[in-house]
C-alpha cells in the first residue's frame, strides 16, 4: 500500500495518525520495513500529546511525534534539521565505509608483501595507486599516525600472534615478516611493546 501512496523517494514523509482508515502507526511501521524506504526520516502527527497517547506511539517506527496543531514554522523548522541531521549521518557513514575499504585494501596488500624485506611506502603508494602526498594524508586522517608507523605496528602485531601461536622460532618470524637481521627484529619488537620476544614466549 506504501507504493501505492509514495510515487517518488522523499527527503522525509509526514504521516497523518489515521489515512484513508489506515492508521499512521500501521504506515510508519510499512514504511520502516521497506527496503528502499526504510531510512528515510518519518514524522507522525498525533492528535494529543498526553502520556498515554504519546506512549501508545512508540513502537511504530517514527522519527518523530509532533502534535497536529504545531506551529507550522516551528513544524517547517523541525523536519528541516531532521532532514540535515540525516542527511550528515548519511555522508557519517559513507565516509565510514569508504575507509574502512581503504584500510582494508592496505591491510591486503601489507599481508601479501609481508616477507618482503625492505618494503617501502614508496612501493606501497604504487601498489595501492596513489601519490605518496595522498597517501601520506589519507592514512594520517583515517588513523592518526604516518605509515611508516602503520606498517610498524602491522608488524609488530603479526609478530606478537606468530610468537603467541609458539608454531615458529624467532628467525622464522624474522623471516616472515621481512627482516633479514634477526637482532634488528628483536630490537623493533622490544622497542614497540618493551619486552624482547623471547621473554614474550616465556
Amino acid at each position: 500500500i506504501i507504493h501505492t501512496i509514495i510515487r517518488q523517494i522523499p527527503d522525509t514523509i509526514i504521516i497523518d495518525d489515521n489515512v484513508n482508515g489506515i492508521s499512521g502507526d500501521s504506515l510508519c511501521f510499512q514504511v520502516k520495513a521497506d527496503k528502499t524506504m526504510g531510512e528515510i526520516p518519518v514524522v507522525l502527527l498525533i492528535r494529543s500529546f498526553d502520556n498515554e497517547s504519546y506512549l501508545s506511539h512508540l513502537g511504530c517506527g517514527a522519527d518523530r511525534l509532533k502534535l497536529r496543531t504545531e506551529s507550522i514554522c516551528k513544524f517547517r523548522a523541525d523536519i528541516h534539521m531532521l532532514i540535515e541531521n540525516r542527511m550528515a549521518l548519511r555522508e557519517r557513514i559513507k565516509n565510514f565505509l569508504s575507509d574502512l575499504l581503504f584500510m582494508n585494501k592496505v591491510n591486503e596488500i601489507l599481508e601479501k608483501n609481508l616477507s618482503t624485506e625492505k618494503y617501502r611506502i614508496d612501493k606501497l603508494c604504487v601498489d595501492i595507486g596513489m601519490s605518496r602526498t595522498a597517501f601520506y594524508s589519507k592514512i594520517k586522517d583515517i588513523i592518526g599516525m604516518s605509515p611508516e608507523d602503520y606498517i610498524y605496528s602491522f608488524k609488530m602485531d603479526k609478530a606478537l600472534k606468530l610468537l603467541a601461536s609458539q608454531q615458529f622460532n624467532i628467525s622464522e618470524i624474522a623471516g616472515m615478516l621481512g627482516y633479514c637481521d634477526v637482532q634488528y627484529f628483536r630490537k623493533k619488537f622490544k622497542d614497540f611493546y618493551h619486552v624482547c620476544p623471547t621473554d614474550y614466549i616465556k
